[in-house]
């Protein structure tokens, strides 16, 4: 009989150790990198997945705890009860940043897991949302002579995130070379190009000009949010 009794406090224990939960706090910070800057006002869900059982190899996922991050990026869970079992695990996902509705896979998410029992910080980056610009010239070539051109090239935001190995984006996405006497001179006073696609971010401008045969290079930077069209002024 005091075996029997002994066998039932452990797995009373064991029970009471599995199903138990461990208080966790954390603290989140969510980076864009194509930016280079903190994400605000964005909506964080702290995420419990259940592995499925032998015969379900899809888990299931529901969201315990919101937070909106502030205006550095951050936001804090404290105090989260976590279930202990090995069957639950925790992790974070991005519902909404600069206003636009997101998803976050469930049974996809392999990394980025919650350590129970922890007080831990935890950075989440979010880099390519699209965006979109067009090129406005003014008094394009004029006055110009022969010999003289305007280069124009952007390329999309470069930019690399801690923990990976290589840079992303720099890909060229709009390209031009008017010059003097091609098949559309003399050009109109204003001319509004078609609208070209690109990632949110710090895209690049690069300029050459041969101007009454003067050569000048200049830089500039577009930075496009998400979702945003800008107009980029180009003046002979």
């Amino acid at each position: 009989m005091k075996g029997i009794r002994n066998l039932i406090v452990l797995i009373l224990l064991a029970t009471v150790l599995l199903t138990c939960k461990k208080k966790t706090t954390i603290k989140v910070t969510l980076f864009n990198y194509a930016l280079g800057e903190p994400i605000t006002n964005a909506t964080i869900a702290l995420v419990e997945r259940k592995q499925g059982g032998l015969f379900q190899n899809d888990g299931s996922c529901h969201e315990i705890a919101h937070a909106t991050t502030d205006a550095n990026g951050v936001c804090h869970f404290d105090n989260e009860k976590l279930r202990n079992r090995g069957v639950y695990a925790y992790f974070f996902g991005i519902t909404n940043a600069y206003g636009i509705p997101l998803d976050y896979p469930c049974s996809g998410t392999t990394k980025g897991f919650i350590e129970k029992g922890k007080t831990q910080d935890m950075e989440l980056n979010l880099n390519e949302f699209k965006a979109s610009f067009r090129v406005q010239y003014n008094n394009l070539l004029t006055p110009s002579q022969p010999g003289d051109s305007l280069v124009v090239t952007i390329t999309s935001p470069k930019y690399q995130t801690p923990g990976t190995a290589f840079s992303q984006g720099g890909g060229g996405v709009f390209y031009s070379f008017p010059s003097y006497a091609d098949n559309g001179y003399p050009y109109n006073n204003s001319i509004l190009t078609s609208i070209v696609n690109t990632i949110s971010g710090k895209n690049v401008i690069h300029i050459r000009k041969t101007k009454l045969g003067v050569v000048t290079f200049s830089h500039d930077t577009l930075k496009l949010y998400p979702n945003e069209t800008k107009t980029v002024t180009i003046n002979w």
